[in-house]
């Protein structure tokens, strides 16, 4: 009788070979966590959001994803010190330690782009378009034009020669005024610019220290609502010029108010 098994499945010379892969595959395993869990341990568990102002509607609403991320083991840590122009230098830094993520305000990055903008907006874009990723957009903020005179106005040109509050250098608001006046011919060599936000109170245009004032903020909010109720305060009217605007900036969107 011949004997057909081969000599290399002797019981011996398997055990060897299993105690040799075994090593192996342990060996694999333990290169892998180190790896995974001390050379490149992943996100810490924490993410730094700048949220554009302590009492402002970004604010508010990022308070409301700290506790939905804690549920999940996530830390959010709130900036509210970092808004606008400044949200975006930190995201853009080399090391993003200040900021992780940030709420701005739709157009700051394309009004870095197209005809008004200096080759440093456009290479800045560039940069931008490389590095930064958007989530999405959260909520529509009503843009409102109040202003002071003797007759409604029909368009933004008509504001020439007129002091202009377009909001704080630090603000998001001021790039979207600017652009939007900057397409009527309103810009700072015919007309005064005055790079402050308006108060609370409304003092600045109640008062008559500025003629026009823009504000990018919810329809509740204090001045807004002390503005619409001044009966020699007029509110401007964007029925005429709204689909170009959407159509020449695409951050804008048109929103009917409905009367009352």
């Amino acid at each position: 009788m011949i004997d057909v098994q081969p000599k290399l499945f002797k019981r011996p010379k398997v055990r060897q070979f299993i105690a040799a892969t075994t090593a192996i595959i342990v060996a694999i395993v333990a290169a892998l966590w180190i790896t995974v869990a001390i050379v490149n341990p992943g996100p810490p568990g924490k993410i730094v959001l700048a949220t554009g102002g302590a009492g402002g509607t970004y604010h508010a609403l990022a308070q409301t994803y700290v506790d939905e991320l804690a549920a999940n083991g996530v830390t959010l840590e709130l900036r509210p010190d970092l808004e606008g122009a400044a949200t975006m230098r930190a995201l853009l830094a080399p090391v993003a330690t200040e900021a992780q993520a940030g709420i701005v305000k739709g157009g700051m990055a394309s009004s870095l782009q197209g005809r008004y903008s200096s080759p440093d907006d456009r290479s800045e874009h560039a940069r931008e378009t490389l590095s930064l990723r958007s989530i999405g957009r959260l909520f529509d903020e009503p843009i409102w034009v109040f202003y002071r005179g003797a007759k409604h106005a029909r368009s933004l040109s008509e504001f020439k020669g007129k002091r202009i509050l377009v909001g704080s250098a630090k603000g998001g608001a001021r790039l979207v005024a600017n652009q939007m006046l900057k397409a009527n011919g309103v810009d700072a060599t015919n007309s005064t610019l005055l790079s402050e936000d308006l108060s609370e109170d409304a003092a600045a245009i109640t008062s008559g220290q500025v003629d026009v004032a823009f504000v990018i903020a919810a329809a509740e909010t204090p001045k807004v609502q002390k503005l619409l109720r001044i009966p020699d305060m007029f509110l401007m009217n964007f029925a005429g010029d709204a689909e170009a605007y959407v159509t020449r900036f695409p951050a804008l969107s048109k929103v009917i108010l409905r009367q009352g």
